[in-house]
């Protein structure tokens, strides 16, 4: 008989793995997916198995929980043992934000939304094992120095440089998104290299910054480039020397820097580098290791990356109208539609003219209002100016009176 079977979602894994360390430093027994059902098991009969041999069951709650097909026989057996929840056989723990709706509504749930590692860890060892005495069992955080664990959930690598914020509003994109990581997962022990292709402006960069978060936890390193820019390029990389500790990491000499980083990574494994809008792919040629357990994710409008890696064209989302510049690119990203600038006219005038239907008085001084008056004699001479035959018929009042003549007033009647 085992303590406690997790249920989870493959979405959800770091967390699910995190809260089986915990109870397993507590001293508990568990069942999950990721240790216990191995390759060539019945994935269906060790469900079963885990459910009937599990004494309380917990449920990883979230959206993908929720909508996963799986997930629901799997936490209807557990409810079904315990309808009433006075055993508390039934215990949801959610760690995202997620509607409960139907039987699930009602029954009260722990919550580790936006806990760090001490409250998240007390919370959950206290409200699955209350009878345990403070302080004597405390299992080593994931990710800490000396263990092999995964980190706790949400928390960022030790090496990580992305500038940009996770975008709260970021939605759909989930086909690109699954796309994305089934092609990385299938790397192996390779450098994998995925191209996100696609027009300015359709969310590029927004669908490599959803990746990188949502696998935040699979990664020891995550290093952001900004690839537009050949100096720029290089600088950001070569910036990864110093958290690399690497010995070239204050040489004089650039290209010595890159080719260091380079090789480090060609030693260690779990890191993942993002090329955002590179130009082609002969521009990372000194950049991309090789024979490597890493990922490479690039950014770019050039389509031309199956040389490298598999290209994922990005389509642009319904309503949305992208364009060629930074400007409305960004107005894009932000779910906007891009500010359209009107056009240049010929009837566009410059900021020192004057309008044809204002008088030189009240305007700016534009550049025939400078000349000379012997200038100005000589021109009216030779006949009315273009913009003089284009002035109003009515006479110019004085210089802060209206230019159109006013109507007069009628005389009032006399009684």
């Amino acid at each position: 008989m085992r303590d406690f079977f997790i249920s989870y979602n493959k979405a959800d894994k770091p967390w699910a793995e995190w809260i089986d360390r915990e109870l397993r430093a507590a001293g508990c027994t568990t069942v999950i997916q990721a240790n216990d059902f191995g390759p060539g098991c019945n994935f269906i009969l060790e469900m079963q198995k885990a459910t009937e041999e599990a004494e309380r069951t917990i449920a990883v709650l979230s959206p993908a929980y929720l909508g996963a097909l799986y997930t629901q026989p799997e936490w209807a057996a557990a409810f079904a043992k315990d309808p009433t929840g006075e055993k508390r056989l039934f215990v949801p723990i959610r760690v995202a934000p997620c509607q409960l709706k139907g039987m699930l509504a009602n029954v009260v749930y722990m919550d580790l939304v936006g806990l760090d590692e001490a409250a998240a860890r007390e919370a959950l060892l206290d409200c699955l094992l209350p009878s345990r005495q403070p302080g004597k069992v405390k299992g080593a955080f994931p990710g800490a120095a000396g263990t092999k664990a995964p980190r706790f959930p949400g928390a960022l690598p030790p090496i990580w440089n992305v500038p940009h914020r996770r975008n709260p509003n970021f939605t759909g994109r989930e086909e690109e998104l699954a796309e994305l990581s089934k092609t990385l997962a299938k790397g192996g022990t390779a450098a994998l290299t995925q191209a996100i292709t696609g027009l300015g402006g359709v969310g590029k960069t927004q669908l490599a910054i959803e990746y990188v978060y949502r696998h935040v936890s699979d990664y020891g390193l995550i290093w952001w480039v900004g690839a537009e820019v050949p100096a720029k390029r290089a600088a950001d990389f070569a910036a990864l020397a110093a958290p690399l500790d690497l010995r070239e990491k204050d040489s004089a000499n650039q290209p010595e820097i890159v080719g260091a980083v380079r090789r480090e990574l060609g030693r260690r494994t779990r890191w993942l580098l993002v090329f955002d809008d590179a130009g082609a792919p002969e521009d990372l040629a000194d950049y991309l290791p090789q024979g490597t357990a890493g990922h490479v994710v690039v950014t770019s409008r050039n389509p031309a990356w199956a040389s490298l890696g598999k290209p994922l064209p990005v389509k642009t989302l319904p309503g949305l109208n992208p364009s060629s510049s930074s400007s409305s690119g960004a107005a894009t990203k932000m779910g906007r539609r891009p500010m359209r600038w009107p056009r240049p006219s010929a009837t566009c005038l410059l900021p020192w003219s004057t309008p044809p239907h204002m008088s030189s008085r009240r305007a700016a001084p534009s550049l025939t209002t400078l000349t000379s008056t012997r200038s100005r004699a000589k021109n009216s001479a030779a006949g009315p100016t273009p913009r003089q035959a284009t002035r109003p018929p009515w006479p110019r009042r004085g210089r802060f009176r209206s230019a159109r003549p006013r109507r007069r007033a009628l005389p009032r009647p006399s009684c």
